[in-house]
C-alpha cells in the first residue's frame, strides 16, 4: 500500500505542516509520496503572498519522521522505460502551422528572414470533482503545445519555376501544457439558480523554454511563369534542441482530494520536421 502525504495549515501564525504517513515502514517515501511531495511545495510556491504560510514545516506520522526512501520502489524507478526515451519516443507525432517572413540582400541568392512555428502533439478531456460538492464536476481541457521561433539565412536561386534552397536556423522552443475549462460542462444549479465557469479560465501546468538551431532543405514550385506567382513550398528540416522538461498525454494526474501531480519527461527535444506550405514573393 501507497504512503501518504497530507496538509495542514495552522490559523494565525503562517504555519503549513506536510505529514509523512507510510505506515509498517517507518514512513520511508515511496514514488507516490516524492510525487505527492513535489506537487505540494509547488502549490504552496503557488500562493499569493497573502496566503502563503511563512514556514512550512515537513514531519512524520505517529511519532517518527522518516527512514528515507523506499528503497525498494526508488532501486526501479531509476530505470523506468518512460525517463529513459528520447524526445521523438515521448513525442511521436506533432501537427501545426508555420508562417515565415524573408527580405532578399540585393541581387545575391542569400536571404534572411524569421520563422514562427505552432505545433500541437496531443489533449485530453476530463471531469475534475468538485471539492465539497459530491456528484459535481468541473469539465477542463488540457493541450500539449510549442511554439518556436527561429531567425533563418537562406541560400536560394533566384529565378525560375523550381528554385531550391537550403537553410540555417537559430532560435528557441517554448514548450507548454496549459489546462482550461471548458464552460459547456461546468455548469450547476442550487436551487433554481445555476453557476458556471468562464469559458477559457487556464492554468499552465509546466513549461519550459530551449535553444533550438539547425538546418534543412527544400524547394520552392511556382504555379506559374509570372515571378511573383503562387509557390508550392516543400521542405525537411532537423533541429536540434536544448534538454526539456514537459508533460504528455497521461502525465497529469487528478486526484479528488488532494493536488495535482505531475510525471514530467525530461529530454533533449531534437527534431525532424516536414514542411508543406504556400509561399509568395521571392
Amino acid at each position: 500500500m501507497a504512503g501518504s502525504i497530507t496538509l495542514e495549515r495552522s490559523e494565525g501564525d503562517g504555519v503549513a505542516f506536510l505529514t509523512l504517513s507510510n505506515p509498517g515502514k517507518l514512513n520511508a517515501i515511496d514514488i507516490a509520496m516524492w510525487r505527492e511531495l513535489h506537487a505540494l511545495m509547488l502549490h504552496l510556491q503557488a500562493l499569493p503572498p497573502e496566503d502563503a504560510p511563512h514556514a512550512v514545516i515537513v514531519r512524520g506520522a505517529a511519532s517518527q519522521f522518516a527512514s528515507g526512501g523506499d528503497i525498494v520502489e526508488f532501486a526501479n524507478f531509476r530505470f523506468e522505460e518512460h525517463s529513459l526515451r528520447d524526445f521523438h519516443e515521448n513525442v511521436a507525432l506533432s501537427v501545426g502551422l508555420a508562417g515565415h517572413l524573408g527580405f532578399g540582400l540585393g541581387s545575391s541568392p542569400i536571404s534572411i528572414g524569421v520563422e514562427g512555428t505552432y505545433l500541437w502533439y496531443g489533449s485530453e478531456s476530463r471531469d475534475v470533482p468538485l471539492v465539497g460538492m459530491p456528484g459535481l464536476a468541473v469539465g477542463v481541457d488540457t493541450s500539449n503545445d510549442m511554439f518556436l521561433l527561429h531567425g533563418r539565412v537562406r541560400a536560394q536561386r533566384p529565378d525560375g519555376r523550381v528554385r531550391p534552397y537550403v537553410d540555417g536556423l537559430v532560435g528557441f522552443n517554448y514548450i507548454a501544457t496549459t489546462t482550461s475549462v471548458d464552460a459547456e460542462d461546468t455548469c450547476y444549479y442550487v436551487g433554481s439558480t445555476s453557476y458556471c465557469s468562464d469559458d477559457g479560465d487556464s492554468v499552465t501546468n509546466l513549461d519550459d523554454v530551449v535553444l533550438s538551431a539547425g538546418g534543412g532543405a527544400g524547394v520552392m514550385v511556382a504555379f506559374g511563369a509570372s515571378p511573383h506567382a503562387m509557390r508550392l513550398d516543400l521542405s525537411l528540416r532537423y533541429l536540434y534542441g536544448g534538454e526539456a522538461e514537459y508533460l504528455t498525454e497521461g502525465d497529469i494526474q487528478w486526484q479528488e482530494d488532494g493536488p495535482v501531480i505531475l510525471v514530467p519527461h525530461r529530454s533533449r527535444t531534437d527534431m525532424l520536421m516536414v514542411y508543406v506550405g504556400l509561399t509568395w514573393g521571392r
